[in-house]
């Protein structure tokens, strides 16, 4: 896998109905004379997740992270969110040699954008990195259909593409924020990559919040932009580590009243209420947020196993899959679950860590 440069450059065509039709659109096209080094340094200069050198597995871990993947994108913390999953499920899926699955990733990504004017507060933060994300989308479709498509004849989508240097300061910084969140799927939290994305992206648009959230900083204030799913419950776990219960329960009761429908809110809030030792544990409001994380997303694994450590009676049928999704039976997960201050996805990484450990 080619290596992210320093300098890399970005663009963002619009897609091509389907990447197996690339062929047949070019040749409606008439040929510009466009120099065959010319095209390969602009394809070379694309980037996106299938460039990006995301981490490889073995055939357990790798189909285990899809598992995982795909149960969290029922519980998404926003649209971006969704985005990220699904750009992470594109790689995961390519490497696998499930190349329609990325496909259909990818798809599902267009979905988004197209809709994205109308998702509300949901969708700010992937409407603030619009251009960003649509040349990543655009640059993946064109790496796939490059699969069966010879690069003389993708000049007309190569040409599309503009350089990186020609896109806005936020939206550059969109591209690197995008890597690193995908980095950030996989655990890479003291990857030099996923640091070297995020403090780029951190440099070229600083305003942005969710560059400091991936990181590892917290944002110097929680309104505004920066108030959103994702900060809301990592700030509250944040000031849980550090022994602040009331600033804590003021951001989950902000979060509870702002986004009642969001499953990931009342996941996360289910868990911090629920724990054994929580400076916050409350049983009604673990019991009533869990049961709102079940009712908005009830094929969710994780999502039930949190509402079992609630209600140790609680049964779905999407419990027998919570080994095959994370490594370890229901008994097994819920200790990880009940104890601790940290977030639902640094678990993950602990679990994963354990399991491949003893593997």
């Amino acid at each position: 896998m080619a290596e992210t440069e320093p300098d890399l450059q970005h663009d963002s065509p619009s897609p091509p109905s389907s990447p197996d039709s690339v062929a047949a659109e070019v040749e409606e096209e008439e040929d510009p004379g466009i120099d065959q080094a010319d095209l390969e340094r602009i394809y070379k200069n694309l980037q996106g997740p299938l460039l990006w050198g995301l981490p490889e597995f073995n055939e357990t871990k790798m189909s285990r992270h899809i598992y995982r993947i795909r149960d969290l994108l029922l519980v998404p913390h926003s649209t971006w969110g969704a985005v990220v999953l699904r750009f992470t499920l594109c790689w995961l899926y390519f490497k696998h040699g499930e190349v329609d699955q990325s496909r259909a990733q990818l798809s599902e990504i267009d979905a988004l954008v197209q809709t994205v004017e109308w998702s509300g507060e949901d969708g700010a933060l992937l409407r603030r990195c619009l251009d960003g994300v649509e040349h990543v989308l655009q640059t993946t479709w064109v790496h796939l259909a490059h699969r069966n498509v010879p690069l003389r004849d993708m000049w007309f989508e190569l040409a599309q593409i503009t350089p990186f240097k020609d896109l806005s300061p936020q939206q550059q910084a969109a591209v690197w924020g995008l890597q690193a969140s995908c980095r950030y799927c996989f655990f890479e939290w003291v990857g030099f990559r996923l640091k070297a994305a995020a403090i780029r992206a951190q440099e070229l648009y600083p305003r942005e919040p969710e560059w400091q959230r991936v990181y590892g900083d917290q944002p110097a204030s929680v309104v505004g932009d920066a108030f959103t799913p994702h900060i809301a419950i990592y700030g509250a776990t944040w000031h849980l580590q550090k022994k602040r219960p009331e600033p804590a329960r003021e951001l989950l009761r902000r979060a509870l009243t702002a986004w009642p429908e969001n499953a990931f809110v009342q996941l996360n809030a289910a868990v911090m209420f629920a724990r054994e030792k929580s400076s916050i544990r409350d049983e009604e409001m673990a019991e009533k947020c869990s049961a709102a994380a079940v009712r908005i997303a009830p094929d969710c694994v994780i999502a039930n196993v949190v509402r079992r450590m609630v209600i140790p009676s609680h049964h779905a049928p999407c419990l027998a899959l919570c080994e095959t999704t994370y490594g370890k039976n229901v008994l097994a997960l819920l200790p990880f679950m009940s104890t601790g201050t940290f977030s639902l996805e640094v678990l993950h990484a602990m679990i994963f860590a354990f399991v491949y450990v003893h593997t």
